[in-house]
């Protein structure tokens, strides 16, 4: 998987603004140390998408890119439950929501 750095542990933004859009899935964590896999299937830049998760009340403390476009995919898995989200392409994008769908996983 790709793995480049969109935010610092400082809340920094360091990606370099390119102005490309497409859908994004990322890894991160928050200031609990808890793990964040996050997708965003609207099309929307990587910079613009650090800007709204950092507004969000999660207190991101670092986010890594792993994927855009339709490649851009969140899975999960279990016997109860199996989902799988792809991100859009530019044939098939519909902007719906603006903001990512994020799914933390936190131990009881």
């Amino acid at each position: 998987i790709q793995n480049y750095r969109i935010v610092d542990t400082n809340r920094r933004i360091v990606w370099k603004e390119d102005g490309k859009k497409s859908s994004i899935a990322a890894f991160g964590t928050d200031s609990g140390n808890r793990v964040l896999f996050i997708l965003c299937q609207g099309r929307i830049s990587t910079n613009q998408f650090a800007r709204r998760l950092l507004a969000l009340p999660i207190a991101l403390h670092n986010l890594s890119y792993l994927e855009g476009g339709h490649e851009a995919v969140l899975q999960v898995t279990h016997p109860k439950l199996s989902v799988e989200i792809r991100g859009k392409s530019l044939l098939n994008h519909i902007q719906r929501n603006p903001l990512p769908n994020i799914i933390a996983i936190r131990k009881k």
